[in-house]
């Protein structure tokens, strides 16, 4: 079985300038606290939504259907996957609190009736 979780995850970067500030944000599971990543490199001019899709690629299971940020436990939800990690509470300097991921995932059931409707569409 070859799970995400056995990669190591990237870091959410644009590349183009190496002098781009960044930080390093543990990575946390909602209800278990259990800790994804201790320190996740990501970039100030990267958005929340690249940081939502780095974290559901590379540190979610398969089967994750969504995946919502948080910042630190019962914190405000980042929601606007525009929004500049720059313009974050995770842009202070003195910011010490993780990013709570909440996922949701595939049901088997849901993936049955997902196939069955494209197949249906498929010879419509």
């Amino acid at each position: 079985d070859s799970s995400n979780a056995s990669r190591p995850p990237q870091s959410v970067d644009d590349g183009n300038d190496p002098q781009q500030p960044k930080r390093f944000i543990p990575i946390e599971a909602f209800g278990s606290g259990l800790l994804l990543h201790p320190g996740l490199p990501v970039s100030l001019s990267n958005t929340v939504g690249e940081l939502r899709e780095l974290v559901g690629s590379d540190l979610c299971p398969p089967k994750t259907r969504t995946v919502r940020l948080f910042v630190g436990h019962g914190g405000t939800e980042l929601e606007d996957d525009n929004m500049r990690i720059a313009d974050t509470p995770m842009a202070a300097d003195d910011f010490d609190k993780p990013v709570v991921v909440v996922t949701t995932q595939w049901r088997d059931e849901d993936i049955a009736v997902l196939m069955a409707v494209a197949e249906h569409a498929q010879y419509s």
